[in-house]
């Protein structure tokens, strides 16, 4: 007994209140003597107790286990001995077999084991023990004589198990909530500001694969507007303690613009701080707040570009909306502002108080009738008399339909109508008026008749045929020869046979003629005129023209010199190509030979001063290993950006291998399945045209990227019947809706490059061929200084 002693205190220091079980191997009468003796009776007598632990002892030799009674309880054992076959009856079937194993097969350290396992009886129902397990310590004489011994403590973990399986439900539901939420959540740790986890619903909104978001911070999502938000934000969570909202716009890799109001909290995990990210999408929201909000504006854009008073009213005549016309046409008749306003307003009321008595009856009863389906349109003529006087409307009544109840009522102004007869008694003043305006209209309002024999006649011509051609009216309605006459004579010898012409297909097909000519004035010199008519054939076969001819020079001479604007643009548009390219390849040159240069050289002497560190400078070695890729990446930048500015090979092998090198970049960078023909021997151009083709090639490419969706292209180069073909062909989805004016900005600038070179692009896309075709043909230009003679 005195060789198990010293190993027991040993093992209760080492670990605890457990490896006290081999006091049970003493007599029960001999340990409180010695625990006395040791003031350690006490400490153990109210560990015991204050931990809920019982204690074993089991003796492999003689297969009895030692239990007290807090072991004896949690086992439902009626004695304190037992053998290994009686505890194991008291274990559910399941976890025999693990149990069985360790009562075995004794630990050969004093380093404890815990094992869980599960006993039931009828009374208590299933409960989890916790069964800690040890030997003694390494030597004693009780040992010896005994042979191996197993001991520990047993615990019951039933609260502690039902515990973790509630905590383990309740992480379930917060995952499935977690995943399942229609709101974007992301969990950000505070300490690098980077993600840690995130839900399906925060990748939809950015578009986004969870591996591209994990370890992104939230400021390279764009989730705060600035670092000054940040702090301010932070400072509100963490140090306040409030929770922050905001509202933000972000654009997905796809280009769609998403708008989001976000929600950050503080939340501990692992006695760890992470803000939790709430996304909620409101895009969808904001359109239809939009669309909404656009459709009211153009119901009430509708309604007030109408020039009829409108307004709207529900079953009970009450107006539910009206247009600036009812508001106008209410003031104007001496109505108050609440009636301009209408809204809330009962109309039949109104009606009644309105209008004389018998048109307020007839008007109630044909809205009435309307309303009851007895009639799809009630008009009612009413007086209203006002302070401008005494005027007549007409009352509309048509329903709302679609299903609603209701009406939409118009009134229209019959004034004129009613005064109609007063106008017609006026008649003939008002058309003396009438040709007294037409005689200062600046032209000359004529009619021309062709008679079945072929010769012509004026009928009418105003005053203004002294200002276009120097002649009376009087003397253009004299009868005219198949030759048009004085008429003719006037027009310029150049133009004559074409004016002809131009009437007689007139004649000939009955369609409206248009034709711009030069005339003789006597006084005025040379004169452009425009000229249209439109035909009508007549009883006795002869076709006469109605028709209208003004002076036209001032908007010639602004054409002409729109036309020379033109020009000049173009001349300086190409002279500003010229030097960009100039100082590309100067730049490019610069950069190249300077640039790369000094890089080559800065990075031989990195490699000289890293061949000259000593052994034991590892990190100095590595500062400058990092240093010396840095100084590789700038010299790819360097060639890179060089060879954007101006490829070294379009001046040294020429136009076909430039073509040949875009290929290969653009199959290289894209992966996209190209081919490329070009001459065998080297196109002789100029620079400028041969710069031309060349950027024309690269946005043809540029184009095919960005919008064509194509697995194939085709670009070839070379001569056809003189002039020089670029032909770019890719399988792509074309091009179904061509810019106003048939082009993009990129087109637009291929074609006037082209048109520089005197040149034309043809381009031929779905359903005429599968994908798109541009074509460029220039002239086959040998010298430099015709290239802006073709241009022009």
């Amino acid at each position: 007994m005195g060789g198990i002693w010293p190993d027991f205190l040993t093992a209760l220091i080492l670990v605890g209140i457990g490896w006290s079980c081999s006091l049970l191997l003493l007599d029960r009468e001999t340990i409180p003597r010695l625990l006395s003796s040791l003031n350690l009776g006490r400490l153990l007598h109210l560990s015991l107790e204050s931990s809920d632990l019982g204690i074993w002892c089991y003796e492999h030799q003689q297969d009895r286990i030692f239990l007290d009674g807090r072991a004896s309880l949690l086992l439902g054992l009626p004695t304190r001995a037992a053998r290994l076959a009686e505890f194991l009856e008291c274990v559910v079937p399941e976890d025999r077999e693990r149990i069985r194993r360790i009562w075995l097969h004794p630990p050969t350290t004093a380093a404890p084991g815990t094992v869980e396992f599960r006993v039931g009886d009828s009374h208590r129902g299933l409960r989890h023990l916790s069964l800690s397990s040890g030997l003694p310590g390494r030597g004693g004489k009780r040992r010896r004589r005994s042979g191996a011994m197993a001991m520990g403590t047993l615990q019951d973990v039933t609260e502690r198990k039902k515990v973790e399986i509630a905590l383990r439900e309740s992480e379930a539901r917060f995952s499935t909530i977690f995943r399942t939420c229609p709101a974007g959540i992301a969990l950000c740790r505070v300490a690098d500001g980077s993600l840690v986890d995130v839900n399906p619903a925060f990748l939809h909104i950015y578009g986004l694969e969870r591996q591209e978001v994990i370890g992104m911070t939230s400021f390279a999502l764009h989730l705060w507007g600035s670092p000054q938000q940040r702090e301010v934000a932070l400072a509100s969570i963490l140090i306040d303690g409030r929770g922050y909202q905001s509202e933000r716009s972000i654009r997905r890799p796809d280009g769609q613009v998403r708008h989001l109001l976000i929600s950050v909290d503080l939340v501990f995990l692992d006695s760890e701080r992470y803000l939790q990210w709430t996304l909620l999408d409101v895009t969808e929201n904001r359109r239809s707040q939009a669309l909404a909000s656009r459709n009211e504006i153009l119901t009430n854009a509708i309604m007030n570009s109408l020039d009829v008073a409108v307004a709207v009213l529900d079953r009970e005549g009450n107006i539910l909306r009206t247009n600036r016309k009812w508001s106008e046409f209410a003031l104007g008749n001496g109505a108050g502002e609440e009636l301009a306003a209408g809204v809330g307003l009962n109309y039949f009321e109104v009606c009644r108080r309105s209008f004389p008595e018998a048109s307020a009856t007839e008007a109630l009863a044909g809205m009435q009738a309307v309303l009851e389906e007895r009639l799809p349109v009630a008009s009612i003529e009413y007086p209203c008399h006002g302070p401008a006087g005494e005027r007549w409307y007409l009352l509309q009544a048509t329903p709302l339909g679609s299903g609603l109840q209701g009406l939409v009522t118009i009134h229209m102004d019959i004034t004129a109508r009613r005064q109609a007869e007063e106008g017609l008694r006026q008649r003939l003043m008002l058309q003396d008026k009438l040709a007294r305006v037409a005689a200062s209209v600046p032209g000359v309002i004529y009619s021309i008749k062709l008679r079945p024999d072929g010769t012509f006649c004026i009928p009418y011509a105003m005053q203004g045929s002294v200002d276009i051609f120097g002649l009376r009216p009087e003397d253009l309605t004299e009868d005219l020869t198949e030759d048009l006459g004085p008429v003719l004579s006037r027009i310029h010898g150049a133009d004559q046979e074409r004016v002809l012409a131009v009437v007689l297909e007139s004649a000939r097909t009955m369609a409206p003629w248009h034709c711009e000519f030069r005339v003789h004035h006597p006084q005025g010199g040379v004169r452009w005129v425009e000229s249209k008519a439109v035909p009508r054939l007549e009883d006795d076969g002869c076709v006469i023209w109605h028709g209208y001819i003004h002076d036209v020079s001032a908007r010639k001479q602004a054409d002409a010199e729109l036309m020379r604007s033109r020009d000049q643009l173009r001349a300086l548009n190409e002279g500003l190509q010229r030097v960009r390219e100039e100082e590309r390849s100067r730049i490019s040159l610069e950069i190249h030979d300077q640039l790369g240069q000094s890089l080559t050289v800065l990075k031989l002497e990195m490699a000289w001063l890293r061949a000259r560190l000593l052994g034991g400078q590892a990190e100095e070695k590595t500062r400058l290993q990092e240093v010396g890729r840095l100084i590789d990446d700038t010299l790819r930048a360097v060639r890179t950006i060089s060879w954007d500015l101006r490829p070294g090979i379009l001046d040294t092998l020429g136009l076909g291998a430039g073509v040949e090198w875009l290929v290969d970049d653009f199959r290289r960078r894209l992966g996209i399945r190209c081919n490329v023909v070009v001459p065998r021997e080297r196109l002789e151009l100029p620079d400028v045209l041969a710069t031309h083709l060349f950027r024309i090639c690269q946005e043809l490419l540029t184009n095919v990227a960005r919008h064509a969706q194509a697995n194939r292209i085709d670009v070839s180069l070379g001569l056809a019947d003189g002039r020089v073909l670029l032909e770019v062909r890719d399988n792509g989805r074309g091009m179904p809706m061509l810019p106003a004016h048939g082009h993009s900005l990129g087109l637009l600038g291929i074609k006037e490059r082209a048109a520089q070179c005197g040149g034309e692009v043809h381009i031929a896309t779905r359903p005429e061929i599968e994908g798109t075709r541009v074509r460029v043909l220039v002239p086959l230009i040998t010298r430099e200084t015709d290239i802006g003679n073709i241009g022009h």
